[in-house]
């Protein structure tokens, strides 16, 4: 319903909000730059890391991650996203690893007693 009434008043109301914004009303002018540029959401990286095929390696790339940081070619949140994505990999693959080692000690245990 609302947005039925804005909508047919769309016109109306970006012309009102952009002669606001040259009046240097400050609200108009924030929503306005706001509306026109908005602030990025995610952008892509362009970063080579190593191949992950066990966690060891994760520590390699949370480490090339850190280095670009401090290079700045990257931002700390862009790196901050991509270690905590790691870090959940991290977490996952030494739960695996654990589980495997369970299972082995567990098969081993068996063929020692006879069970």
């Amino acid at each position: 319903m609302v947005n039925d009434l804005i909508a047919e008043r769309a016109e109306d109301i970006t012309n009102i909000l952009i002669e606001n914004a040259l009046a240097y009303d400050s609200g108009c002018l924030k929503l306005a730059i706001e509306l026109l540029a908005p602030a990025p959401k995610d952008n892509r990286i362009n970063l080579e890391l190593p191949n992950i095929e066990q966690s060891g390696d994760l520590n390699t790339a949370i480490a090339q991650i850190t280095s670009k940081v401090g290079s700045v070619d990257i931002t700390t949140l862009e790196g901050q996203g991509l270690i905590k994505m790691f870090e959940a990999w991290k977490s996952a693959y030494s739960l695996e690893e654990t589980e495997l080692r369970v299972t082995k000690l567990e098969e081993h245990n068996h063929i020692k007693t006879g069970q």
